[in-house]
């Protein structure tokens, strides 16, 4: 973990509008020469109470950091220095929501209200679950997290439950056992193991849940207790602030990363709970006010995450908290015009997988590290979403989501703080199928919402979204990205049929996408997708058009500046076309420097079995896909199942059935031409597809039990950006 530098402040001297590409652009040795004059660096906020210094700074003997903090405290903070709670919560909340659960008999008839009982009941679940094992004994390594102690997120996690159902019951159990996890918390030898020690994940979901105890229990935890939390702040979230501020945290400019989000909202929390009881408390607040100026700016408008969704539901859920915090405390609202936030649960609503074929895990289609569930909510993230932006499509989402047992309990508790009755949920039946987030070119495409559908997804744009590779010149949090430009998925008749490779080694190889020469994609090839050098030429692939039709959806992405320069491609375009209710039909335009081989990977649910000479079929419980490759003549093909690397680099047990087609003659030019259809699996399918001789044009005919359509192929094109097939019947 690599010292850096917090110079990206600089570029909110004049306000969080209109940031400055050229501060992003500065050289280090320009910009560490303008710290050492000593400049003083302000943080615009909308009230001009905030003022940061971030100047390099050194510790001195005790440890302590000068230059950062509030000039005067923000009047809303300053007003509840000795109120509780403040956190999410006031005094007059807590009455309001224990009538609405209806927990005193006297309040149920008068008061109580069926959601929000319902809402308290899985809360009480997850707290008395809390109750009956206590807090988890400490381990060095627990076998799977190592020098992360990622173990000890399940132990910040629970405090607030249990604080919650105390606060909601008067049950002096939930009282003894969150006193129990309290005390357990301070007292493990570490939050994470060195290099990871109080800086990292285990330390931030600990401080999180402590401070949020510690602020709704303050008038019945006995004084020991709330002196131990006390001491255990001071020491743990002052040695997280001190570390971030004298850059020696991998994560103190990962500003569009996970970690940053909850690192800094832990230390935002702990800040705002012990203010005016333990010295430099404000300091922990600023800073994450100075880190989400810039997390905030660098968002794109479409709501969509490079992370993929499972860490979607992690970082929002994250930047939520403070969103919340910062709203009621510190008289900043960062809801009101934030595109990216207003349309954050499209993108969760589009990655759904058909809702007759959810389980556990196995309910949304998604890239990036994520696998294809959701591992935090996201039901509460969604109530505070529609809350905020008025969004009934959110609040459908979140209310199905929960009935049908698909969401993580690690905050459920947020549940009953934002869900809010005066938003009514509707279902999607009347939103279009397809839609293009635009930022990180992601196109989600459907056959309808009736729950039974066709989803598929397709991905060709720069790793980390357009606004943020044109703000940074150094990859600010683009880690858990796969080489996956060109890549899509495809689900049908209830089971996925294209699929990702989830958390994995990132590979090129592994993605439904292609190889020039043997050759992969930037970033392949490593644990981490990390990559500075697309940052600072400010490139990525790019989709050229996103185009929804009645019968026909279409996509053009334009791959080329995905690919490493060695592998000595001048042009990729990818043509994905999409048919209803179930065919998809691939161009790949491809031109290289000299003659070259080009390789398309399919990789699939279930093993590729070959039908005839240039079809395969890949068939689950479910459902099947045909793929047939009309296109070189001379193509060859090679099926095998693929073996995963994990981060660590060793080969696991998980694996991928893959199908691979390539020229066999190298050229400079080549276009593939590839036609996937889907079906039952216990159909009897006669599929076919291939050109048809015509005069005027080239028409390709795609035949099965189904349908026929015939489509005109365009390859003369003066604008990549038009379509290369069209229907013709």
């Amino acid at each position: 973990f690599t010292a850096a530098f917090l110079w990206p402040y600089a570029a909110f001297a004049g306000g969080r509008s209109g940031v400055s590409r050229m501060l992003y652009r500065e050289g280090r040795e320009s910009l560490s020469a303008h710290f050492a004059q000593g400049a003083g660096i302000g943080v615009a906020t909308g009230a001009r109470w905030l003022s940061g210094n971030v100047a390099r700074r050194q510790a001195d003997s005790a440890g302590a950091v000068e230059g950062f903090g509030f000039e005067a405290p923000p009047p809303p903070l300053a007003s509840l220095k000795d109120v509780r709670p403040r956190l999410h919560l006031t005094a007059t909340r807590v009455e309001v929501l224990r009538d609405m659960v209806g927990v005193h008999p006297e309040a149920r008839e008068l008061y109580a209200n069926a959601k929000y009982r319902e809402l308290f009941d899985r809360i009480r679940q997850v707290a008395d679950r809390g109750v009956r094992t206590g807090p988890p004994e400490y381990v060095l390594d627990d076998g799977w997290s190592g020098r992360s102690q990622l173990w000890q997120r399940s132990v910040g996690e629970m405090i607030p439950h249990l604080a919650l159902a105390y606060l909601m019951t008067g049950e002096a159990e939930y009282l003894e056992s969150a006193r129990e996890w309290i005390l357990a918390s301070c007292g493990y030898e570490t939050w994470g193991l060195p290099p990871l020690s109080d800086v990292h994940l285990a330390a931030a979901h600990q401080l999180y849940g402590l401070a949020v105890a510690y602020d709704w229990l303050y008038d019945d935890l006995d004084e020991a207790t709330k002196q131990v939390v006390r001491e255990c702040m001071e020491e743990r979230a002052a040695f997280m602030f001190r570390k971030a501020v004298a850059e020696e945290v991998r994560w103190h400019r990962m500003y569009i990363e996970n970690q940053l989000w909850v690192n800094t909202t832990a230390l935002a929390a702990a800040g705002m709970a012990f203010y005016g009881q333990v010295e430099g408390a404000d300091d922990w607040i600023a800073l994450a006010l100075a880190k989400y100026e810039v997390t905030f700016d660098a968002l794109g408008s479409d709501g969509a995450s490079h992370e993929g969704v499972g860490y979607w539901g992690y970082g929002v859920e994250y930047m939520l908290k403070f969103m919340d915090l910062a709203d009621s405390l510190l008289d900043r609202d960062f809801f009101t015009g934030q595109e990216w936030f207003a349309n954050t649960a499209f993108f969760r609503l589009y990655a759904s997988l058909p809702r007759d074929s959810w389980e556990r895990q196995l309910s949304v289609m998604t890239f990036a590290d994520s696998r294809p569930f959701d591992w935090y909510g996201p039901e509460h993230i969604l109530r505070l979403l529609a809350s905020r932006y008025r969004c009934s499509y959110a609040q459908w989402l979140a209310d199905v989501t929960e009935e049908a047992g698909i969401c993580g309990t690690t905050a459920t508790f947020l549940n009953l703080l934002w869900y809010d009755p005066s938003v009514a949920p509707e279902r999607p039946a009347d939103l279009p199928g397809f839609r293009h987030f635009n930022d990180m070119d992601i196109v989600y495409g459907r056959s309808g919402w009736h729950g039974s559908e066709t989803v598929w997804a397709f991905k060709c744009g720069p790793h980390i979204g357009h606004k943020a590779i044109q703000m940074f010149d150094y990859d600010p949090g683009g880690g858990h990205v796969h080489p996956d430009a060109g890549s899509f998925q495809v689900f049908s008749y209830g089971e996925p049929l294209v699929v990702s490779s989830g958390y994995t080694w990132k590979a090129t190889k592994y993605q439904n996408t292609a190889l020039v020469n043997g050759l992969g994609q930037k970033g392949d090839d490593r644990a981490w997708f990390l990559l500075d050098e697309l940052c600072r030429e400010s490139r990525g692939a790019r989709i050229l058009a996103a185009v929804p039709g009645e019968r026909m959806d279409y996509v053009i992405g334009d791959v080329t500046d995905a690919y490493r320069s060695e592998a000595g491609l001048r042009s990729f375009l990818r043509h994905f076309h999409y048919i209803r209710p179930a065919t998809w039909v691939i161009v790949d335009e491809f031109e290289a420097r000299q003659p070259s081989t080009f390789e398309l990977l399919f990789h699939g649910a279930s093993p590729f079995e070959k039908r005839s000479e240039r079809t395969w079929r890949s068939a689950g419980e479910k459902a099947a896909l045909n793929v047939r490759l009309v296109a070189p003549a001379d193509a060859e093909f090679h099926t095998f199942r693929q073996h995963l690397k994990s981060t660590s680099g060793e080969l696991t047990d998980r694996h991928l059935e893959t199908l691979k087609a390539a020229n066999h003659a190298e050229s400079e030019h080549a276009v593939f031409v590839t036609v996937l259809s889907a079906a039952p699996a216990d159909e009897t399918e006669v599929f076919s597809a291939d050109f048809k001789e015509s005069e005027d044009a080239d028409i390709l005919v795609i035949e099965s039990s189904r349908k026929r359509i015939a489509l005109q192929l365009n390859m003369e094109r003066d604008d990549p950006s038009q379509p290369v097939l069209s229907i013709v019947d």
